[in-house]
């Protein structure tokens, strides 16, 4: 692998992680703060959700690897929409462990 698509991996798994971890750490805050909530949203919007979510990260590592010996400035749209994509999973998923 080329040293351009590896440094371009580690941005889009750092900014994944840390945006997964801000999502998750803001939503389990909020829930604490919340007496009895409860999501309205049926189960299907989780479920559509998770579809994009996974559609976003896995969409943006074919582009990544598509394009694996642009250099890292040019790949950063890719990495962040993957790092959106990471933050919609793991929102629908803590949504979806509460119901």
């Amino acid at each position: 692998m080329s040293s351009s698509l590896n440094r371009t991996l580690a941005l889009a798994l750092v900014m994944s992680v840390t945006i997964s971890y801000f999502a998750a750490y803001i939503q389990l805050t909020a829930n604490k703060s919340v007496n009895s909530c409860s999501y309205l949203d049926p189960l299907i919007i989780d479920i559509v959700a998770l579809i994009a979510g996974f559609f976003l990260i896995c969409e943006s590592l074919v582009d990544i690897f598509f394009h694996k010996q642009s250099p890292v400035v040019k790949q950063l749209v890719r990495c962040v929409r993957m790092a959106f994509g990471s933050a919609i999973v793991t929102i629908h998923i803590l949504q979806f462990i509460h119901k």
